[in-house]
């Protein structure tokens, strides 16, 4: 018999159980994605960590990745997808544990709850540099889903386990880091590659820029007040939103009708100067 799987998250003060506010349908305010095209016919992948011999061998957890459509409609496969994002958590937290009941109700975009935790996108550009990372999170997997297709989703498609190893920082100073292991372009690594900037990017701004007033915000607000304190301005009409990436790294979004953002060497970048591989401007 299988069992169903269901996200839960008690709230700090008053031990009242979250779940998906009804209100919270970010209607309007997305617009299709562009996905990203390559400006390198012959990308040159040899020198990627996911073909060094030296972590073939490394210790995976293989039976989590034998799974069918039955797994998804019982809930399993999420539960499980949902647990590679935290062992990334954990391992980059800079706190003793990374704590889930305050991180994953937070602000309009860190919303990692319901049936959906990973894919569904929160609304507005963040309340503060943590929602932001959120926010950003949530768009890496949207670049995914146009890159790759809509069953290009976290709750669905499951990644190798990321392999771990030794760098050398600004400083000199050996850091432990993870990397992705799946061949590059294709949904699994860009999955990998936005659960891993996020992990990195939440354990840096977290401790720094959690605000108390931003959690929980949204429990039991009506869909007026959800606008109310999450979109901000209006949608730039000039706009053209595009995705930047995410072949063997994490996904961005750039405004390709900028005349000062530039998609270069698979990142977005403030001008084109001396950068080869530049997504050209039409």
């Amino acid at each position: 018999m299988k069992l169903f799987s269901f996200f839960v998250f008690v709230g700090e003060n008053d031990g009242a159980v979250m779940s998906p506010n009804p209100a919270f349908m970010p209607t309007g305010f997305h617009t299709q994605l562009k996905p990203f095209v390559n400006p390198n016919p012959k990308p040159d992948f040899s020198d990627d960590p996911a073909f060094d011999p030296a972590f073939e061998d490394e210790d995976e957890d293989n039976d989590i990745y034998d799974y069918d459509v039955a797994d998804f409609l019982s809930g399993r496969i999420q539960t499980r997808r949902y647990t590679q994002l935290m062992a990334l958590m954990e391992f980059y937290t800079q706190e003793e544990s990374f704590d889930a009941d305050k991180y994953w109700n937070y602000g309009c975009n860190c919303m990692i709850h319901g049936d959906r935790p990973l894919s569904d996108m929160g609304t507005g550009p963040g309340v503060d540099r943590l929602d932001i990372k959120c926010r950003e999170y949530k768009l890496c997997q949207e670049c995914a889903r146009a890159q790759f297709g809509e069953m290009c989703i976290g709750e669905f498609i499951e990644y190798r386990k990321p392999g771990t190893k030794t760098l050398l920082n600004d400083d000199g100073v050996e850091e432990t880091h993870k990397f992705c292991r799946n061949s590059p372009n294709t949904c699994e690594r860009s999955l990998c590659e936005c659960d891993l900037q996020f992990a990195k990017d939440h354990a840096k701004v977290s401790r720094v820029a959690f605000d108390p007033a931003h959690h929980n915000m949204l429990y039991n607000a009506n869909a007026q007040e959800i606008h109310d304190m999450c979109v901000r301005g209006g949608k730039d009409a000039n706009s053209d939103r595009r995705c930047c990436g995410g072949v063997r790294n994490a996904a961005k979004v750039y405004n390709y009708a900028h005349p000062q953002q530039f998609c270069c060497d698979d990142q977005v970048t403030e001008t084109s100067d001396g950068y080869e591989n530049c997504v050209p401007k039409e």
